[in-house]
């Protein structure tokens, strides 16, 4: 089985827009089960709140494949 991040970087169109699917894939591990809308709003709230850290992926122990 995948882990959830995947998916969630999968099913994101990561070749239009890297850094909105670089926060999604963050978000997408921390929140999981949220409808499509929530998750959506969750992450433009904490976007205006954090807009540096938001799309450092480079610092996460995380590797996207």
């Amino acid at each position: 089985m995948k882990p959830l991040w995947v998916i969630f970087y999968n099913d994101i169109n990561c070749h239009i827009d890297r850094q909105i699917c670089k926060s999604l894939t963050i978000f997408g591990i921390l929140i999981k089960d949220f409808k499509s809308f929530t998750f959506l709003f969750l992450v433009f709230l904490i976007s205006f709140s954090s807009p540096d850290s938001l799309f450092d992926i480079e610092a996460l122990p995380i590797k996207l494949e």
